[in-house]
């Protein structure tokens, strides 16, 4: 069967650090899905490489500040679903790149989009390790039942969901709650 993202489910039994093939397809697909769900990125913003095996998913940003890098955890590379649930969490973030934290709105929409494409790939959703993932999504679901169109929506009047403030958020969205804006337009500190 085909899900919506036109790959193949179930999974296929290989690994990704073995099937490139597959991988770049998986990588595709959820690059363009998150263009169509959430706007397309930034200017310029350029996919440059995905490394596996690293302690933690992240993304770096070169010093021209247009190619960005992902960085898997280390199960990413010998499991499907891991490599597919943290790439889409990246891949929000590669919309427009941040140097440092993003803010709560930023990676509640991360999650969100983690999530949605996990349920689409028949995979059961991860437990939320990092607190803070587990709040920022909590505080986006508080401001919209549809968080993924809230955020294309937010991306298309401020630019982005990270670096702006309440302020300039409630400029936007009047209707929503200032201590609610506030909470989304503030750092989430996963790393130190």
């Amino acid at each position: 069967m085909v899900n919506s993202f036109g790959i193949e489910v179930p999974l296929p039994k290989t690994r990704p650090d073995r099937d490139t093939e597959f991988g770049k397809a998986v990588i595709a697909a959820i690059i363009a899905r998150s263009h169509e769900l959430l706007g397309n990125p930034a200017p310029d913003i350029e996919f440059h490489e995905l490394r596996l095996s690293g302690a933690r998913p992240h993304l770096m940003v070169r010093g021209d500040g247009k190619a960005v890098i992902v960085q898997l955890s280390d199960c990413s590379d010998h499991d499907w679903e891991a490599f597919i649930s943290e790439f889409a969490h990246e891949c929000v973030h590669m919309l427009n790149p941040v140097r440092g934290n993003a803010s709560y709105l930023e990676e509640g929409i991360a999650e969100e989009f983690a999530f949605y494409t996990q349920k689409e790939f028949g995979i059961v959703p991860l437990s939320q390790s990092i607190k803070e993932y587990k709040e920022a999504s909590e505080v986006v679901r508080r401001a919209s039942g549809d968080p993924l169109s809230f955020a294309k929506e937010v991306r298309s009047k401020l630019g982005a969901l990270s670096g702006f403030e309440a302020k300039d958020l409630l400029s936007k969205f009047p209707g929503l709650d200032a201590d609610l804006a506030a909470k989304l337009s503030s750092i989430c500190r996963t790393v130190e």
